[in-house]
């Protein structure tokens, strides 16, 4: 049952991202924004705020951008 409840919680944060991906790409057209599964969160991100948060973050400082891009969450992916 908690695993049941912690799968359903996860599945509403990725909503959320979408949503929010989905406002925010809204006003960009070339730098656009994309959803990626990061240590199991959602994190909306683009190339430049995924620098800043590589910044600050220290257990994502190793992990590069084209391995956000290859785990990038698609709506068809999250059904």
């Amino acid at each position: 049952m908690v695993k049941f409840i912690r799968n359903l919680i996860l599945y509403w944060q990725f909503k959320l991202a979408f949503r929010k991906c989905d406002r925010l790409n809204r006003r960009r057209t070339n730098n656009l924004y994309i959803v990626a599964n990061i240590n199991s969160r959602p994190y909306v991100v683009n190339r430049q705020t995924w620098r800043t948060r590589q910044l600050w973050h220290p257990a994502l400082r190793n992990v590069k951008w084209s391995d956000v891009k290859a785990n990038q969450v698609t709506r068809k992916i999250l059904e």
